[in-house]
């Protein structure tokens, strides 16, 4: 198993430790982060996934007003 996932790696491009695979299945984009990943780092990565007319943009106003302060 674990041949068979170096073996992935190498396809994908992955030599370094940690790497993450970003991918948005409505799209098929993919983004690929090496290194250690900060957490705004990891947000801003996937908001760049997100296409800009996505409908999800937005939380609904009802729903903002029910949220826990």
């Amino acid at each position: 198993m674990v041949q068979a996932h170096q073996r992935d790696a190498q396809r994908y491009g992955l030599n370094v430790t940690p790497a993450l695979r970003l991918i948005d299945n409505h799209s098929q984009r993919i983004l690929t982060l090496r290194g250690t990943v900060e957490p705004d780092a990891l947000l801003s990565a996937i908001d760049l996934l997100v296409p800009p007319e996505s409908p999800n943009t937005e939380m609904p106003a009802n729903t903002v007003s029910e949220m826990p302060r």
